[in-house]
């Protein structure tokens, strides 16, 4: 509880510094599957450790062991750039962060980049559903499927 009230109080203070304040799950991949999967963890990891200072790799949790606790909240401040909430995912692993919605894209799009694919939400915490648009086509016609059953 402790742990949510600080990150409140900083989100609040950085909201009144630079005025905006993202907040966002954050968790590390595993290093896991074949060698270009591993690399990409690997570079993931890196970025997301360096994204907040004095936050260390021990201190960010693993996605395989998330859970909704203090371990995996961040606060992304809007006034060195980051304006989104991100998830990255192949078929082995996840890791979520913050990070910049690069132009052209829209909140909750995606791209594959081969090895892995990242999507980009834009309202706090939207990084931790599945970024599958499957569910919502299936829930659209599940009325029809039980109509015709």
């Amino acid at each position: 509880m402790m742990g949510k009230v600080a990150l409140t109080v900083t989100c609040l203070l950085t909201l009144l510094a630079s005025g905006s304040c993202l907040l966002c799950w954050v968790c590390l991949p595993e290093v896991v599957g074949g060698t270009d999967s591993k690399d990409a963890a690997v570079k993931w990891i890196a970025n997301i450790s360096r994204t907040w200072e004095g936050v260390t790799q021990e201190d960010l949790g693993l996605c395989s062991q998330f859970t909704d606790s203090d371990k995996f909240h961040q606060y992304c401040s809007h006034g060195i750039g980051y304006t989104a909430c991100i998830k990255v995912f192949n078929d082995l692993w996840t890791a979520r962060t913050c990070g910049r919605l690069p132009t052209g894209m829209k909140d909750g799009g995606c791209v594959n980049n081969g090895n892995y694919t990242v999507c980009y939400n834009l309202l706090d915490y939207s990084n931790k559903a599945s970024s599958s648009k499957a569910l919502p086509l299936l829930l659209l016609l599940l009325p029809t499927l039980t109509i015709t059953y």
